[in-house]
This record gives structure tokens, C-alpha cells and sequence, in this order.
């Protein structure tokens, strides 16, 4: 009840203090232009990327002239992210903003002084010809060697981050993640992928499975190099600090996955659909799930699902994908554990530099080309694995 009166006394002020708010900004827009933007802060990849974004095409295109960019955040999903953003630009982070302008929101966006936080999730070039925007100081380097060393990893030691996406993270924020939601096609299961966590143990890596909310702790009896942070270890820091400073980030289409993205990791992402997205730069690998018809055996060819438009981003499909595979008689079905194996040997030859074969090569142009026409078609954009095109080529070639 109070916290209700507090919000409804805010809200009020709000819509006192802005007429005095605006009119200052008009005044000083002939001299120097402040210009607001709210940052999608409740999911830490749209935190990731999106802020990023705007720092990287200061990096390309230069700031506007004559004017100040402020990052607004009311409740941050991961206070060092936001921290190491408001050490690049002015910002402020306050739960009172939220309260104050929530029903001004939509009002304030037309104006000219809010600028929209707009990521397309195909800007390829500039998550790969511009240097990472953050950056660690010497203290924090110091803490996330000194958490490494509590989980036991030495200093010469190499690791790498897994994730995978479940409905845990959703469940805990009181969103609604009934079977058949609108993203739970991108879910894939841990058991896959630790083949693959196996083998990076035996060539004498660290596997840390991150989450800030996981279904389902780690099995037992796993190789010790391989850690269950999430469940042990975690924290808003190290979440941070480990996809920064990790040989290769390993995992699926997942928010966490873009923390390594923006510091210009070597990063690997199993299960990826839906087809018309792809990850961004130079620096990823990626590899998709199949669809099959319900109930059949024999997955569906690219070309089929190209015919469909399935590489095209279209509004009927939107955010009811499940159903209109479903209204299609398709289904989506995760990658192989040894897809999965081969995925990670990909992403060893990649970091070391290791030429790809050139049948692979021509598979992977020629998977490229079903992104003819859009975004995703572009000399910066990510390749598929080559082991796995090499695999399917009879679904890439027919």
C-alpha cells in the first residue's frame, strides 16, 4: 500500500516537474543539445548490446556536435554493466526515474530530446571493425583473478564460458513461460552440450556454466575442470568479468551470450534459431537447430525453409513462431550432442587461427546465400560451423 502511494505521489511530481524540464531543454537546444535514452535494462542482453551499440557508432560515425547523450536506467539487471557504461557516458541510474515518468513514457519518446534504443540485430559491421567500448580497472582485474583462483582457476589457466537458456531466469522475473511461449523455441538443454564441456576439460580447459537462474544444478561426477559457477559462484561482477576474459564463450541464443559479444570475444552458439537471426560480427560461429516435420525423421532441407521465408524476418511470424511452424506441420528440434562436440572443436580451430577446409568454406557461401535480400547477407556476418556443414550438406545443397 505505501509503495503504492509513493509511485502515485512520484507520478504526480512527474507530470509537475516535466513542463519546467522540456521547456529548459528548449531553451538550451540552440547552444548544446542533451538528448535521453532510456536503456533496456530488465534483461542484461538488450543491457549488453543494445547500450554498446550506441558507443560503438560514436566509435565509427563520430559523436553529434554540440551535444550530450545521457543513459537513463531505473533497475538494472546487472550493476556492473551499467557501472563500466556510465564510465564511458553520463548516466543515472534511480528506481525514482521509473516511478516519476512511467506514465509519461510514451509522451516524452516523441519528443526530440529521447532518443529510441533501436538494435535490428543485424548490425554486423559494427560489432566488427570497432574496439570493445569497456574496459576493466586494474582493482577489478585483481578481484575477478582473485575469484578465479576461489573456483580454481590459476592465473595460467584457460576457460571457457557455457550457457544454456532455460525458463528458470523468466520464471524467477514473473514472466509467463507456459510450453509454447514466444521465445522458448531458443531453450536447449544442458546435458548436450557437456560432450563438448568434456573434451575442453581434457585438453586441459575450464568450463564455467554460467546463469543467473538455472532450472537444474550441474550432474555429479563430472571432470573437476568443469564448474557449475551458477549454481556455487555467482555474482553480478563475475557475470560480467568472466565473458570477458574467457578463451571462447560456448552456448545459444541466450541474453548472457551478448556479454561476450561486446568485448569482442570468440563466441560459439549451438541451437540457434529462429532462422531469420543470426549472431552479429566477425567474432561468432553459430550453428542452427533442424526442423523436422511433427512426428517425422528426416529433417527439413534449408531450401524448403528458405521458400518458406524463414530466413526472412516477417511480421506474421513475429513473436508466434511456434505456432506458425505448428500451423505448418514443423517442429524444432536441438542439435545433436556430437553436433554439439564438433560445434566445439570449430571454436578451438577458430580461436587458434586453424584455416577452415575450402568444401566448408563453400558451404558456408552457399548457406549465406539464403540470406540474400536482408541484413544478415554481408560481408561481416558470423559463418556457420564448418563441421556441421560438411555434415549437413545435403540440407544446404538440395
Amino acid at each position: 500500500m505505501a509503495k503504492r502511494v509513493i509511485r502515485a505521489a512520484l507520478s504526480a511530481v512527474g507530470w509537475l516537474v516535466v513542463p519546467f524540464w522540456l521547456g529548459a531543454l528548449w531553451l538550451i537546444e540552440p547552444f548544446h543539445k542533451l538528448r535521453f535514452i532510456w536503456l533496456l535494462d530488465g534483461r542484461i542482453g538488450h543491457l549488453a548490446m543494445d547500450t554498446d551499440l550506441f558507443l560503438r557508432r560514436f566509435a565509427l560515425n563520430g559523436k553529434p556536435a554540440r551535444s550530450t547523450l545521457i543513459f537513463l536506467a531505473t533497475n538494472p539487471c546487472n550493476r556492473q554493466l551499467v557501472m563500466m557504461f556510465a564510465r564511458k557516458n553520463p548516466t543515472v541510474v534511480s528506481p525514482w526515474l521509473e516511478w516519476m515518468f512511467a506514465t509519461l513514457r510514451e509522451f516524452l519518446a516523441r519528443t526530440r530530446f529521447f532518443i529510441p534504443v533501436i538494435s535490428k540485430s543485424d548490425e554486423h559491421r559494427e560489432f566488427s571493425l570497432t574496439a570493445p567500448s569497456l574496459s576493466f580497472l586494474p582493482e577489478e582485474e585483481r578481484r575477478g583473478r582473485s575469484e578465479l583462483e576461489r573456483m580454481g582457476v590459476g592465473a595460467s589457466d584457460w576457460f571457457v564460458c557455457l550457457h544454456t537458456r532455460d525458463q528458470a531466469y523468466l520464471q524467477s522475473m514473473g514472466y509467463p513461460t507456459e510450453s509454447g511461449g514466444a521465445n522458448d523455441h531458443r531453450n536447449c538443454s544442458i546435458e548436450n552440450y557437456l560432450p563438448a564441456a568434456d573434451y575442453i576439460a581434457k585438453q586441459g580447459g575450464y568450463v564455467l556454466r554460467l546463469g543467473a537462474k538455472v532450472e537444474r544444478p550441474l550432474p555429479e561426477g563430472l571432470d573437476p575442470r568443469i564448474i557449475d559457477y551458477a549454481t556455487h559462484f555467482r555474482s553480478d561482477f563475475m557475470d560480467i568479468y568472466l565473458p570477458a576474459h574467457c578463451r571462447f564463450y560456448f552456448g545459444c541464443d541466450s541474453g548472457i551470450a551478448q556479454v561476450p559479444q561486446i568485448f569482442n570475444k570468440y563466441h560459439g552458439l549451438a541451437n540457434y534459431v529462429p532462422y531469420c537471426f543470426v549472431p552479429m560480427g566477425r567474432y561468432a560461429r553459430y550453428i542452427p537447430k533442424l526442423l523436422y516435420p511433427l512426428a517425422g525423421d528426416q529433417p527439413l532441407p534449408f531450401r524448403r525453409a528458405a521458400d518458406m521465408g524463414l530466413f526472412h524476418n516477417k511480421p506474421e511470424q513475429g513473436r508466434s513462431m511456434n505456432q506458425y511452424l505448428h500451423d505448418h506441420g514443423l517442429e524444432w528440434r536441438e542439435n545433436l550432442p556430437e553436433d554439439i562436440l564438433d560445434f566445439a572443436l570449430d571454436m578451438i580451430d577458430f580461436c587458434n587461427g586453424t584455416e577452415v577446409p575450402l568444401e566448408a568454406q563453400r558451404l558456408q557461401q552457399l548457406y549465406a546465400m539464403f540470406y540474400q535480400g536482408t541484413k544478415n547477407y554481408s560481408e561481416y556476418s558470423p559463418s556457420i560451423g564448418p563441421r556441421f556443414a560438411l555434415k549437413y550438406r545435403r540440407l544446404i545443397e538440395s
